[in-house]
């Protein structure tokens, strides 16, 4: 009996807390897309936060009081975040896609003062910016490619490929397609970029590869339906070579499966890459 009135105090003490800060309650709608980034500025530092699905992007800056959020894929579903401060405010967002968002920055700062930004964190707003900008900028101009000397792996009814590889502004470009034509859908658990020796030794471990990470993808899919192509794949590199002793590796890896599909570029294809102008 003792356990349950201490439950019961405990639970009481909770609930009068709560009534007490419930007007530090915000709730808003907000719009987050997929080649935009959203941002959240806080008057105080984040303490805890929860997205409520996977299918959203959400950071915490190098400023702890920022958050920035971002689709991961296209048209996601509406979910929800909820956060709170270490000044206990409590916010909860209701977040819904659109591919362009009326409002980028949501600012609540508990004084009104305006959210000064170091010119570190105004610099990476403002690169990423620019990127996204000249993503929508190559996508358009390569969207009628014709492939040349496509580079591809089929396995298992199931193909990966390279339609081309282009140069804009120092940055590199891979267009990819992915074919299936097995009766059985492909689940995409991963798809890495490595660069690897071009001949292993029988010694020879993973420490060997060394992984690339795109810095933008768009149109990258969960799921290969069967029978289905997916084609207009756009990956993002920095500026990278390769010698001759080594080769560009793109791995798609299935999800609870075994169709692992391999493409391996050389340095001969990178150095061709078509200048887009």
């Amino acid at each position: 009996m003792k356990h349950i009135v201490i439950l019961f105090i405990t639970i009481a003490n909770v609930l009068f807390a709560f009534g007490q800060e419930k007007k530090n309650v915000i709730t808003n709608n907000i719009e987050v897309g997929y080649d935009k980034t959203t941002f959240i500025v806080f008057g105080s530092e984040v303490d805890f936060f929860d997205v409520g699905s996977e299918d959203l992007l959400f950071e915490i800056t190098a400023k702890p009081n920022i958050v920035k959020l971002k689709g991961a894929v296209e048209g996601f579903r509406e979910t929800n975040v909820t956060i709170v401060t270490k000044k206990g405010e409590y916010y909860s967002f209701i977040v819904k896609y659109n591919a362009n968002p009326e409002t980028l920055n949501h600012i609540f700062t508990t004084d009104g003062n305006p959210v000064l930004m170091d010119k570190e964190e105004f610099k990476e707003q403002k690169e990423q910016a620019s990127l996204l900008k000249d993503f929508d900028y190559v996508e358009k101009k390569i969207s009628n490619e014709t492939p040349i000397n496509t580079l591809s792996s089929f396995e298992y009814r199931m193909g990966l490929a390279v339609s081309g590889i282009f140069v804009y502004k120092g940055n590199i470009y891979m267009k990819l397609v992915m074919t299936n034509k097995s009766s059985i859908d492909y689940n995409v658990d991963a798809l890495m970029f490595s660069v690897q020796p071009r001949r292993k030794s029988r010694r020879a471990t993973s420490t060997q590869d060394v992984y690339q990470q795109p810095i933008h993808s768009k149109n990258l899919p969960k799921s290969v339906l069967a029978n289905q192509e997916v084609k207009n794949i756009l990956v993002c590199f920095v500026p990278f070579t390769i010698s001759n002793d080594n080769v560009f590796d793109i791995q798609l890896v299935e999800k609870e499966g075994s169709r692992t599909l391999n493409v391996k570029l050389q340095s001969k294809h990178i150095l061709s890459a078509k200048i887009i102008q």
